[in-house]
């Protein structure tokens, strides 16, 4: 578990390839005017169509996925999987945000289409696992048990205090002077004579 908890945010570098891939094509009578990735959105690009270019000013939405995405992956390997997983939620978000606009955008520019692409729809999905992921490696790691004889949570370095050394074995306890196994009930040891804690 604890291995593919180590791999497990490479998830967000997959999602930053996928800005590399089609985000959504414009076209007109079908006919495809132009196809723009992820990274197109991210920056601003121009479109040249017959005889004039158009410019594409870079999309917020995008930008804010493509930065949650970021976050993620160093939050991820940071182990701050409860962080990543909120940043995964943002940048989900941002990404229904920008459909939401771009179905806005294609009924005010008729007979322009603007379509979806895979590459869309495949950093949706992985930001939705992403976000998921986080959260479930999250909450296992709260709720692992401390294993027995494992280093105390809130003593430095594992280390218990001289006083709490006493083991109760069989209604036993052992002498923190000498060692001494003596009865739990006893007052004072056996062995040395000093008083049982």
């Amino acid at each position: 578990m604890q291995q593919n908890k180590k791999f497990a945010p490479a998830i967000f570098l997959v999602i930053l390839i996928c800005f590399l891939m089609p985000f959504i094509s414009i076209s007109c009578d079908n006919e495809t005017i132009a196809s723009l990735s992820g990274l197109d959105l991210i920056t601003g690009t121009d479109i040249s169509g017959g005889f004039s270019t158009e410019e594409v000013e870079s999309n917020p939405y995008i930008l804010v996925a493509a930065l949650a995405t970021v976050a993620g992956l160093v939050l991820g390997f940071m182990g701050k999987y409860l962080y990543a997983a909120f940043v995964a939620i943002a940048g989900t978000l941002s990404l229904i945000g920008f459909r939401t606009e771009m179905s806005r955008s294609a009924a005010e520019v008729y007979p322009v289409m603007i379509k979806m692409e895979s590459g869309f729809w495949i950093t949706l999905l992985l930001t939705v696992g992403a976000a998921a992921l986080m959260g479930y490696y999250h909450f296992s790691q709260e709720k692992q048990p401390q294993t027995v004889g494992s280093p105390s949570t809130n003593t430095p370095m594992g280390h218990r205090p001289v006083e709490q050394m006493e083991t109760r074995v069989n209604h036993h306890r052992f002498c923190t002077q000498c060692g001494e196994r003596n009865e739990y009930e006893n007052r004072f040891c056996t062995g040395c004579g000093s008083e049982m804690d």
